[in-house]
């Protein structure tokens, strides 16, 4: 047996120090298993517990954390459910403040009479809760070290897994007397050990703790989306090991060999294509992901097929036969790659409105003579690293400092959070807009957003509309009430109060003629199903100096309904036909309109085109002649 240091961990589970515990008499339980037949009896009470007693409340944290993927009956859910409910039970308030662990520790408190089992017992609510890396492996036991803090941990595992060294587990383990065992299930993960570690270090210990159900959902989606993906047939395994062998040598990341593997995988299982030579396949689909997905022109396909020693002519073949197949699921990719890209070059819009809040306060509390002395400042403390802003100390920001931050969460967390914003300022439209998506009803949700601007109103004040109307959005104290103002139209244009909903936007363009929202693209169609197309017209005028496609062809069909198919109409069709051709693609029926949904726009491109007609197709119903014009260009 090997020898016990002082400043190991004792052996007996009690979490202290081998010189603070049983080291100090230098006597360890020879026969533990009276004091863990004990502890098996409390362990298997306290589940019985907590399923019995506060099967709803588990169930709440459950949906509170759980990711969509792993709805609908995905293998996941269960694994995902069973850590979580470990995790809620030791660590989730109940309504009394209280945890179901202590709840249970309370009711069995008198019946525990054994000190030592007592004390373990109770070390339960210090449960730990990380991941871990597999070291040694036997028949009963897993020796397994906690990746974040490198302790070391004796499990016992019955012999019903067959679990491997280096593998990483998750899930909640409890100690007993000399071991621990598992509280409700682990399970393995496929995630690299130091992947996941630059992952967990963004947090302390107890952060870890108390977000667990969000690291956990974000690491496990990780794994799932980069674990091996099987193919049909060897051959097109081959394909796929030849294509992540080439970009790796080029220098590609892991998402966009993941991302190329999933589309040789798509088009495999709609395909089934015969491989003759596999290079020929693997430069075709080296060739689409450049192309079609990233978007880059890196290398030719007869490049390519120098690369991989194949005919030009075959890559050509392959490539135009993979496009076909899988256009719709290409585009889907490339989407997703630059909405990647702008979320890693660009601060979220929270972020950027703290910012702007508190350069704006900042500025307001400084004298300049001149606009130069002014940007002179504000560069110096916007290009100096060890210069900070200035905290603001005023209840209406330091409440949405909090909902800022309950953006970025979830859960029980982002609850928490929107609680303690109304706390500090009652008069916070972003708050009651949050509240929106835990609504239960049609009319909860109405008085929701309705809250939201009547307390927006307030918080700003009248003589503040007065003064201000024509600046609003530029003032970052504007926003949170001209959100809810949008929220409140849209509101009313998805249950057909149109009227109502025309008002809204018309009365947000006096307040914010600028239209930093967007909202003229809401209000356009609004005119036009009213038949309003003076209104319609006048609307995109307004906005002459700043005419993209979306809007030139929305001027082509105002143009239409008010003055025929002129000389001018059809020039206006052209000019929007030359800024994005792909809008005319979707219009006329010449390609399918995906039914994919983009977080950013492109301006140009297929997300601009396909969103423009997801939004506007119904208004050219009546417009065929102008359609057909469309059509010949």
């Amino acid at each position: 047996m090997k020898k016990v240091k002082r400043n190991d961990p004792c052996p007996c589970g009690s979490g202290k120090k081998y010189k603070n515990c049983h080291g100090v008499s230098n006597v360890i339980e020879l026969n533990p298993s009276r004091y863990n037949t004990q502890l098996e009896q409390l362990h298997e009470g306290l589940l019985r517990f907590a399923f019995e007693n506060y099967e709803v409340e588990l169930k709440n944290t459950i949906t509170d954390y759980i990711p969509d993927d792993f709805l609908d009956e995905n293998p996941f859910f269960e694994l995902f459910s069973d850590i979580i409910t470990s995790w809620s039970i030791f660590l989730q308030p109940l309504a009394n403040g209280k945890t179901i662990f202590e709840m249970y520790y309370q009711s069995q408190q008198k019946k525990i009479k054994n000190p030592r089992v007592r004390d373990v017992f109770t070390s339960w609510s210090q449960i730990p809760i990380s991941f871990y890396e597999i070291k040694s492996v036997n028949k009963e036991n897993l020796l397994i070290e906690d990746i974040l803090t490198n302790k070391i941990y004796q499990l016992s595992q019955g012999g019903e897994e067959d679990f491997l060294v280096g593998q990483i587990l998750t899930g909640l383990i409890i100690p007993y007397i000399q071991e621990y065992r598992v509280f409700l299930s682990v399970f393995e993960l496929s995630i690299d050990r130091e992947v996941l570690y630059e992952s967990l270090t963004k947090f302390t210990s107890d952060e870890v703790r108390d977000r667990f159900p969000e690291i956990l959902a974000e690491t496990m989606i990780y794994d799932i989306s980069t674990s091996e993906i099987e193919f049909d047939h060897f051959l097109y395994e081959r394909v796929a090991d030849l294509f992540e062998e080439h970009v790796t040598n080029k220098g590609g990341n892991e998402e966009i060999i993941m991302a190329g593997k999933l589309v040789w995988k798509i088009f495999t299982d709609h395909e089934y294509p015969f491989i003759k030579k596999p290079e020929a396949y693997a430069a075709a689909l080296d060739y689409v992901m450049q192309k079609r997905v990233l978007e880059i022109n890196h290398q030719t396909q007869k490049e390519l097929a120098a690369e991989y020693q194949v005919a030009a002519t075959t890559v050509s073949k392959n490539a135009k036969q993979i496009v076909t197949a899988v256009e719709e699921e290409l585009f889907e990719f490339s989407s997703n790659f630059k909405n990647m890209d702008d979320q890693l070059n660009d601060p979220d819009d929270s972020t950027m409105e703290q910012m702007m809040r508190d350069i704006q306060k900042l500025l307001a509390e400084q004298e300049f003579d001149t606009d130069e002395e002014m940007n002179q400042f504000l560069n110096e403390v916007l290009n100096n690293p060890e210069s900070t802003l200035p905290p603001s100390t005023s209840p209406r920001d330091l409440a949405q400092d909090k909902l800022f931050a309950a953006e970025r969460a979830n859960g029980r967390k982002r609850k928490e959070l929107i609680k303690e914003a109304l706390e500090i300022y009652p008069n916070s439209p972003d708050a009651y807009l949050m509240m929106v998506n835990d609504a239960k009803t049609l009319m909860e949700e109405y008085q929701l957003i309705y809250k939201a601007v009547s307390v927006g109103k307030k918080d700003l004040g009248e003589a503040f509309f007065k003064e201000n109307e024509g600046h609003f959005w530029g003032l970052v104290e504007t926003r949170p009430f001209m959100r809810a103002k949008a929220e409140l139209a849209k509101y009313h244009v998805n249950y057909g109060n149109t009227s109502d909903a025309i008002t809204e936007f018309e009365e947000m363009l006096i307040l914010n003629p600028n239209d930093n929202q967007g909202i003229r693209f809401l209000l356009f169609p609004l005119y036009v199903d009213q038949e309003r197309f003076e209104d319609a017209k006048n609307l995109i005028e307004q906005f002459e100096d700043d005419m993209s496609a979306s809007s030139l062809f929305s001027y082509a069909l105002a143009n239409y309904f008010t003055e025929g198919l002129t000389p001018k109409t059809i020039q206006i069709l052209k000019q929007a036909n030359h800024e994005n051709p792909h809008i005319k693609d979707y219009l006329v029926g010449n390609m399918k309109v995906p039914e994919v949904y983009f977080d950013s726009i492109h301006v140009g491109d297929k997300s601009e085109a396909i969103t423009y007609v997801q939004d506007n197709k119904y208004l050219w119903d009546n417009a065929t002649p102008l359609l057909n014009k469309l059509a010949k260009l």
